[in-house]
């Protein structure tokens, strides 16, 4: 009988995470700047869909190992390269008024290193895949065992207007087997 209710939360609350309730919204209007806390921002969602070559998985209910809040994501890069994408729903997330992209990460694997690569529309409506390697922006490699933030200014890609539908993460070793985990993911 426990192990039919634990695993019942279990199912419960991948689906909450899942379905975007920790972001608080609808899925009308354009996404929320916060594209993961407590779970995927209202509008954003599609990790498997959009993300490659990665094994993901979730910390649910676990306040020790996210960096704020009880839940994180756990991603391990099983190829060189891989990447962890998400993906705007409907509309993409327009940046005026925003200026930096932050996110807090910790390394379970030594010598983690990883890259920010958004896709979306620059303010003259043309396509862009602007990226950035985060070792630019906070501690290289990411710290094993402890959260580091990393703060990447828009301006610094070019992305100062425009829309951004899909964030990747994205494996900067080169080698398969790198494992970090995620959290608090955002625009500012």
């Amino acid at each position: 009988m426990r192990r039919t209710i634990a695993a019942l939360c279990v199912v419960s609350s991948v689906a909450c995470l899942l379905s975007g309730c920790g972001g608080g919204g609808g899925r009308g209007g354009p996404p929320s700047p916060r594209v993961f806390t407590e779970g995927f921002g209202s509008g954003w969602d599609d990790v498997y869909a959009y993300s490659w070559d990665c094994d993901i998985g979730w910390y649910l209910n676990n306040p020790d190992q996210a960096h704020s809040g009880k839940m994180a994501v756990r991603v391990r890069y099983v190829a060189p390269w891989g990447g962890l994408a998400f993906h705007a729903l409907q509309r993409p997330l327009p940046l005026t008024g925003l200026t930096e992209c932050s996110v807090w990460l910790r390394a379970v694997t030594a010598h983690a290193r990883v890259r920010l690569l958004l896709q979306g529309k620059n303010a003259a409506g043309q396509d862009v895949e602007p990226g950035a390697h985060l070792s630019s922006y906070g501690p290289d490699p990411i710290p094993v065992g402890s959260y580091a933030q990393y703060r990447v200014p828009l301006a610094d890609l070019g992305m100062t207007d425009g829309s951004v539908w899909k964030v990747s993460i994205v494996d900067d070793t080169g080698v398969a087997d790198t494992t970090i985990v995620l959290d608090d993911l955002m625009f500012r």
